[in-house]
């Protein structure tokens, strides 16, 4: 998922994005001395406890041991915490929502008292989260994504089209409306975001505590430095329309890397 991890074409390196250069930058901060290599993870996804109670994703190769950590932006949960630890988040998030400017709506309350569908991804975090939310106006656009058939899409890039074609309203994460604003000019996002996350962190194994403290205060410093936001403005500024076609088309490849340290 763009712009977090993509395929680098030419200089000899395999991937370029958010989190290579975040821990490129953990590694030159002099807090510790980096040996890696960058793994997708085998199935794609961030990680869920499935039906039969086993951990998927990027979670489950941590709890596993099948890596040292996992190197994504990927949402502290209570139940992850259970199985794995996080580092400090290295970026905050909260849910926001995509609009066509020239539906003319800035707000939540003009979007539910308009002509307009309200959805986002089926069986995605930003709706799951919004489905547990009982006080207004949460409730209420809820029970607007609930009263039709067609609130729903299947992926990012699909809810992105529909924004595009006009008359619907797109649920996402405040990162990702931010890259896409940043790509289609006639795309925007209401003023106010909400219900922010415990924000976007790397996973370890339980039983690596050096691992995760080193990482932590690399983290911390590159906070304090500002080169976290460098690295984001970087990866999520840029002149609107220039790459528009691309970033609809090619924004496919799996953002979830799993880093295994060479000893």
């Amino acid at each position: 998922m763009k712009p977090y991890l993509e395929k680098h074409e030419g200089d000899g390196e395999e991937f370029e994005g958010v989190i290579p250069d975040l821990l490129k930058a953990i590694c030159e901060s002099g807090h510790m001395t980096c040996d890696y290599q960058i793994e997708l993870a085998a199935d794609g996804l961030f990680g869920s406890r499935d039906n039969q109670g086993h951990w998927t994703g990027l979670i489950g190769e941590v709890k596993r041991g099948e890596v040292d950590f996992a190197a994504a932006p990927i949402k502290i949960s209570l139940e992850r915490l259970a199985v794995v630890n996080f580092s400090i988040p290295f970026a905050e998030t909260a849910l926001t929502v995509l609009v066509n400017r020239d539906d003319g709506v800035q707000s939540i309350e003009e979007i539910l008292s308009r002509n307009i569908t309200l959805g986002g991804v089926n069986g995605g975090s930003s709706l799951e989260k919004l489905r547990n939310q009982p006080q207004a106006p949460y409730s209420a656009m809820w029970a607007a994504i609930e009263s039709t058939g067609d609130t729903k899409v299947s992926n990012m890039e699909d809810g992105i089209k529909r924004v595009l074609a006009g008359g619907y309203a797109f649920i996402c994460e405040t990162d990702m409306a931010r890259y896409y604003t940043s790509r289609h000019c006639s795309l925007g996002q209401i003023k106010e975001s909400f219900l922010p996350d415990k924000g976007h962190a790397f996973a370890f194994p339980k039983d690596n505590d050096n691992l995760e403290v080193h990482i932590n205060v690399a983290i911390k410093a590159l906070k304090q430095e500002g080169k976290i936001d460098e690295i984001y403005d970087k990866w999520f500024d840029s002149t609107c329309g220039a790459s528009s076609v691309r970033a609809i088309q090619g924004a496919l490849l799996s953002a979830f890397v799993a880093v295994l340290l060479l000893h």
